[in-house]
């Protein structure tokens, strides 16, 4: 019984763990201002998208409970750059070249609401959110990407829930089996 309990434990440890490491998949074209940017979900570790010649940056907006935070490029054909704008839109972070064609950004956050974008070198886009206002009309080196995140936080409701769950079923269990002995 008891080896029974501890294995039920161990796996939704690990199936609670695994559900947090999810990738997130653009859908269509992930906009280039605030409000046509895509939420990326909590406990999302991978965006993975394209820019096309008519898409020339993505912009997507994610929640933060405060924190270090790192975004990387990877699987990559050109050029890409990345930045990380606050709620306001104002840059806090870009990078461009970290290695080879891949961009890399790692910065403390307070909790809060960003925006990560990423387009193709060399479309500067002028300092701030609104500079990717003329986005869509320019026309630049394009594929698939994707970027890797340290895990994205959301204010949504823990995980811990189900392990609470679990215990209740444990002695659940061991109630019945003393009822079972008496």
């Amino acid at each position: 019984m008891k080896k029974m309990i501890s294995a039920m434990i161990v796996a939704t440890a690990l199936s609670s763990a695994a559900a947090h490491a999810t990738t997130y998949n653009e859908d269509g074209d992930a906009g280039h201002t605030a409000l046509t940017a895509q939420s990326v979900k909590n406990g999302t570790t991978q965006i993975k998208g394209a820019l096309s010649t008519a898409d020339s940056v993505d912009l997507f907006k994610f929640k933060w409970n405060g924190g270090s935070f790192a975004a990387s490029t990877t699987n990559i054909t050109f050029d890409t750059m990345l930045f990380l704008f606050d709620q306001n839109g104002d840059t806090l972070a870009f990078n461009d070249d970290y290695s080879g064609l891949a961009s890399y950004i790692n910065r403390t956050l307070s909790a809060g609401e960003y925006m990560l974008a990423i387009n193709a070198y060399s479309y500067n886009y002028g300092g701030n959110l609104a500079g990717f206002a003329n986005a869509p009309g320019i026309r630049g080196p394009n594929g698939a990407y994707t970027i890797n995140l340290s895990q994205v936080d959301s204010t949504d409701v823990p995980e811990p829930a189900s392990l609470g769950l679990l215990g209740l079923a444990a002695i659940g269990l061991g109630l019945a089996r003393r009822r079972k002995q008496a």
